[in-house]
């Protein structure tokens, strides 16, 4: 039930047995400069369109749903302990930023993926990207002010969740409660809370105000504009290769629900 955003590579995404957190097996997903998916999903053809748009990405796209949902959404992730992040600063200052999770808003969903574009950023910014930034980890949460995606503002708030020595010791169980029950009502409500090892490390309150079709949720790693950012610090040539484990990857109504379990692990 997997559908994969992967180049057609055969380290881009994996199930293992070397290492798990619950069950007998994780995925194994693997990101090398110069990986980018293969097909344009907004054109539904193969031709490279990352490769062109500067986006590497190998990602799964798990879940789709519909507004108005009170959803929490569990999975456990450990870095490969080799990993080295480049440490370059990019827009944010934080490092050459690469996402291994986001919640993404979609027009009418995974079939038919009309992706929202630069064009429409504003109000259809994605809600959520948890990143890896050189040395450390951190939620970036898009704030929204606009009703429509091509109106209002968006601001980026930023929450250091942990370290990346801390995400290659061991596994990290991450939670995240996204409650936009309220998406209707004037004003329009909506929850982000995450936490990390049980901990809440983000909440943020009422952040958005255009809502669309669907959204989906999606693992593994994904940055974009890789020329352009290493051009600027001329420091390195290629991004890094990155490599992370993926397990009790879930989608449940409360915490207790997506929190890894040895009883009843997913394999």
């Amino acid at each position: 039930g997997l559908v994969k955003d992967t180049p057609k590579n055969p380290w881009a995404h994996r199930f293992t047995s070397k290492v798990a957190r619950a069950g007998t097996y994780s995925q194994r997903i693997e990101l090398r400069s110069g990986d980018c998916t293969q097909h344009d999903f907004g054109r539904n053809r193969t031709d490279k369109f990352g490769c062109r748009t500067q986006r590497e990405r190998s990602e799964i796209i798990f879940n789709e749903w519909k507004p108005g949902n009170n959803l929490w959404i569990g999975f456990s992730i450990k870095f490969d302990p080799d990993m080295t992040p480049d440490p370059v600063s990019d827009w944010y200052g934080l490092g050459l930023c690469t996402s291994f999770a986001q919640i993404k808003p979609y027009d009418n969903g995974v079939n038919q993926q009309n992706f929202v574009n630069s064009d429409g950023f504003v109000g259809g910014a994605p809600p959520l990207f948890l990143r890896v930034c050189g040395k450390e980890i951190w939620a970036f949460v898009n704030k929204t002010s606009g009703k429509s995606i091509y109106k209002g503002d968006v601001a980026t708030v930023t929450y250091k969740i942990g370290t990346t020595k801390q995400f290659k010791d061991d596994w990290v169980d991450i939670a995240i409660h996204f409650d936009d029950t309220g998406y209707n009502s004037q004003p329009k409500q909506s929850l982000l809370r995450i936490f990390v090892n049980g901990e809440e490390e983000v909440r943020l309150e009422n952040f958005r105000q255009f809502f669309p079709d669907v959204y989906s949720f999606k693992y593994g790693f994904y940055r974009s504009h890789i020329d352009e950012r290493l051009a600027d610090f001329g420091n390195r040539k290629k991004a890094s290769t990155l490599i992370a484990y993926f397990d009790e990857v879930r989608i449940g109504s409360t915490m207790e629900e997506v929190m890894p379990t040895k009883d009843n692990p997913v394999d």
